[in-house]
């Protein structure tokens, strides 16, 4: 099985978790008005997302005590720390809606869930099995309230959304192939958008079979190939994706993204020189692509062609200087050649950058111990401590650091 979702600075990035998507995942979309850089987004809202989930457990304790007020006011806090970054809601305001209902504040409660399918609806649209975990726990409730008819009702639209679910678009393809006002190769872009939509929404064998009618109007269609090679790769369809993307390359030979998809297939299955063929081609056709540089970087640095790989590095910083991951990337691969000064700028240029960040601290940190910087290490500790004074992994190190201060008579800089 290949990588399908491949977003490279959190799939390569040592301290961060491959995250799964569920049926929650339409609550965490971000809004296209926050102005900051993808990187300072990122960085704000995984910092924010260790607060939330203090808060949300410091939440679940006043309910346990039946300080529900204060509960409240905790996830309505998570809330609006989550719009102020541009966040939709996410879990909390399900538990927000919970112990309304446990405050007796059932009228609060019932406008959060209509406030959650609204905005579901909006989204996605009125028939669309994204409405399913809303409307869900919007049944529940009614149910919960002796409100069975109202209940009934939703259930059965939850029922209708299920089967709609893996239903074939088949009404949806219908209806483009039969609008006369467009020739075919609006129909086929007609197509490919459908297509695309159902792939934004991880329903891939919808989506699938939307390329497939697509393909049949323009067979030649180098993204569509692309793009459908992708929705088979995330179905398990290694063949079949590998196929689509020879297919998109031999229409197009400039196409980026059919290269760098192809790439990673043949990284997947260990064939390393062909892959670095494909990553070559990719970042030939559009040299901008961080990336497929980043990628790159990664393999040469697994070959140890490490100069080549700090080269690639280095230019996706040249050309996205606002990007973390290609000097996490960078720092920890000088830190392996032994090039400390060279590891510890590139961490301290994040630390600067984000100085509420324990991962970079913690990074530096390492690269100055491993230096013999040990003092210098303790205090970046002390911050992370300072900033995270529950985390126990900061504290057990700077205890082995203190320890080995003491053995060996350095002074502390502190």
């Amino acid at each position: 099985m290949i990588i399908s979702h491949r977003n490279f600075g959190e799939s390569m990035a040592p301290l961060s978790k491959y995250i799964v998507l569920t049926a929650l995942c339409f609550f965490m979309a971000m809004t296209s008005a926050f102005a900051l850089s993808e990187s300072d987004k990122q960085e704000a809202i995984k910092q924010g997302s260790s607060k939330w989930m203090k808060m949300t457990r410091e939440a679940e304790v006043l309910r346990s005590k039946g300080q529900r007020k204060e509960a409240i006011a905790k996830y309505k806090s998570i809330i609006d720390d989550r719009r102020s970054l541009g966040l939709k809601p996410s879990s909390e305001r399900v538990e927000l809606a919970k112990v309304l209902c446990e405050d007796k504040n059932k009228t609060e409660a019932e406008k959060l869930y209509k406030e959650m399918i609204a905005e579901a609806e909006k989204e996605y649209g009125a028939n669309d099995p994204f409405l399913i975990f809303p409307l869900t726990l919007y049944s529940e409730f009614l149910a919960a309230e002796n409100r069975p008819a109202e209940a009934t009702k939703i259930k059965e639209q939850v029922k209708r959304l299920q089967l709609k679910e893996t239903e074939l678009p088949v009404a949806e393809v219908k209806a483009v192939l039969a609008n006369k006002s467009k020739d075919q190769n609006q129909k086929a872009q007609a197509m490919l958008e459908l297509a695309q939509k159902f792939t934004q929404r991880d329903r891939d064998s919808q989506a699938v079979y939307c390329f497939d009618a697509a393909l049949k109007l323009s067979p030649k269609n180098a993204q569509a190939l692309s793009d459908r090679g992708e929705a088979n790769a995330r179905l398990g369809k290694d063949a079949l994706a590998k196929k689509d993307y020879d297919a998109a390359i031999a229409a197009n030979p400039n196409n980026s993204s059919a290269h760098f998809r192809r790439a990673l297939w043949y990284d997947g299955q260990e064939k390393v020189s062909q892959a670095l063929t494909d990553f070559d081609a990719a970042i030939k056709s559009n040299d901008k692509d961080i990336e497929a540089l980043g990628w790159r970087g990664k393999l040469y640095a697994r070959l140890g062609k490490n100069d080549k790989a700090v080269a690639d590095f280095t230019t996706a910083i040249k050309i996205d200087p606002t990007t973390s991951w290609p000097h996490v990337q960078r720092g920890l691969l000088y830190q392996g050649m032994n090039r400390f000064p060279e590891a510890i700028d590139d961490f301290t240029t994040l630390v600067t950058r984000y100085p509420q960040s324990t991962d970079y601290l913690e990074l530096r940190a390492d690269a100055l111990a491993k230096s013999g910087k040990i003092s210098d290490a303790i205090k970046d500790l002390d911050e992370v401590i300072k900033l995270e004074p529950e985390q126990k992994s900061a504290v057990k190190r700077r205890a082995e650091l203190a320890k080995k201060v003491k053995s060996t008579g350095e002074k502390s800089l502190r």
